[in-house]
């Protein structure tokens, strides 16, 4: 039961976020799509794997959203200053992680960082198939920073 609450909580403060609407209306639907969201995946009868909720997972979103903003940095220099450096490829980045979670935040980490994109994870074989715009991106992934940090915010 506490799963439950926990995703209609999660669910219902990422549509608040997102809609910043305050009218009842608005804040009802809200109610009643995450509710009719919560009845359907609880009649899939998945087994969840949640986040842990620690300090090491708020930092590594912070250092995330620091590596987020460094890239649109960089995409948007390379436009604006027609440098026009893009080197688009794919790659395939070897990765530590282990269970379904780690490879989903890693997968999601790449993905929100502008200028790569999460093609492919290949969980056996512990690998993620990455296209990248430069190649200083696909360099930066293959370094393992990202995915030394994923491990460790989910110890």
């Amino acid at each position: 039961m506490l799963s439950k609450l926990y995703i209609f909580v999660a669910l219902f403060v990422c549509y608040y976020i997102f809609s910043g609407i305050n009218e009842p209306f608005f804040l009802i639907g809200g109610v009643v799509s995450c509710l009719i969201t919560l009845y359907v995946v609880s009649r899939m009868e998945l087994k969840a794997e949640y986040p842990p909720f620690t300090i090491r997972v708020i930092c590594y979103i912070g250092w995330l959203f620091k590596e987020i903003v460094l890239s649109t940095i960089d995409v948007v220099k390379n436009i604006w200053c027609r440098k026009l450096d893009f080197e688009a490829d794919f790659a395939v980045i070897p990765t530590k992680q282990k269970t379904a979670l780690g490879f989903t935040f890693f997968g999601n980490s790449i993905t929100l960082t502008p200028g790569t994109v999460c093609v492919k994870i290949e969980e056996d074989k512990g690998e993620i198939i990455v296209h990248g715009l430069t190649k200083k991106a696909r360099e930066d992934l293959r370094a393992g920073e990202m995915d030394s940090r994923v491990l460790e915010a989910l110890k």
